[in-house]
């Protein structure tokens, strides 16, 4: 990622995520996450071409580790 850091989102912001949120979230390159999104590892919804991720299901997946 190129320039300054977003600071994380709150409890109270968005409840679903783009792909890059979802990276920024997690702290790694949007590339991997879209990667584990395709993969169906990190649980997400299609919205037309596009992916939204739910931030509390990434937490919990999060938390959990990758037991896929």
């Amino acid at each position: 990622m190129n320039g300054p850091r977003r600071p994380l989102p709150s409890a109270n912001e968005a409840v679903s995520l783009t792909v890059t949120e979802a990276a920024e979230l997690l702290r790694a390159p949007v590339s991997a996450v879209r990667t584990l999104v395709r993969a169906k590892k990190i649980p997400s919804r299609r919205l037309g071409q596009e992916y939204r991720i739910h931030r509390e299901a990434l937490l919990a997946w999060l938390r959990e580790g990758d037991r896929a």
